[in-house]
């Protein structure tokens, strides 16, 4: 879509707990609809064991903090490579 040029990006994370796992794709842009082809739940065990690599490197381990309470003051940077 960018014409093959570099191109900067940044994505934000929320923890959040909902009542149920339905997902809403009602208010994607064409350009996510473009790039998101689909999307599925994964459990911690399935993010570690992946045979792909899961970005950002370390969630599983800081979803594994947050839901054991450990909710830091401050958003964390996790690196991509």
């Amino acid at each position: 879509m960018n014409g093959g040029r570099p191109h900067f990006s940044a994505d934000s994370y929320y923890f959040v707990r909902v009542p149920d796992a339905d997902i809403d794709t009602g208010g994607q842009e064409d350009a996510e609809r473009a790039y998101i082809t689909g999307h599925r739940w994964w459990t911690l065990d399935e993010i570690r064991t992946a045979a792909e690599v899961v970005w950002p490197i370390g969630m599983a381990d800081l979803v594994t903090r947050l839901l054991a309470g450990d909710v830091p003051d401050r958003p964390v940077r996790l690196p991509w490579s």
